[in-house]
């Protein structure tokens, strides 16, 4: 009986629609779309006891308790971007003569989807999230410190 009670207990906290007393927000993403009128399409927060995901555009509100679910990162790989800047100036007639100035720069990152499951089964996807691996080990570190 005691076993019902506690996992009662724990599935209750999982379930609140508010931040509980001692909750606490880890890790926060908004998805937008729009440049000057942004608007918020999906909120996905990991706090310490648990993965949310609120879908404003279909008003759905996932959750899963981070110490019932497997995490798993798919879908890995390096996202580049880069920009070059270059100016030419040259003369013509026989001869040819010309100036260049160039520059480049470029950033890369690693990008993949956080996966939350239960007994095999997909709950949670957060898609294209930066340093995924690096969300991960937080998860499991969370996981290590918390109790039911």
């Amino acid at each position: 009986m005691q076993v019902n009670n506690v996992i009662e207990s724990y599935l209750s906290k999982i379930r609140s629609e508010n931040l509980l007393q001692d909750e606490q927000v880890l890790w926060y993403h908004e998805v937008t779309k729009g440049v000057f009128k942004k608007q918020i399409l999906e909120k996905w927060f990991i706090t310490n006891y648990r993965a949310i995901k609120i879908d404003f555009v279909s008003n759905k509100v996932a959750r899963v308790g981070l110490l019932i679910s497997d995490v798993v990162v798919m879908n890995k790989q390096r996202d580049t971007s880069g920009s070059r800047t270059g100016v030419f100036t040259g003369a013509g007639r026989g001869a040819f003569g010309g100036v260049s100035v160039s520059s480049s720069s470029s950033t890369s990152r690693t990008v993949g989807d956080l996966i939350f499951m239960i007994a095999g089964k997909e709950v949670i996807r957060f898609p294209r999230i930066s340093d995924p691996d690096g969300v991960e080990k937080l998860i499991d570190t969370i996981k290590k410190t918390q109790k039911i």
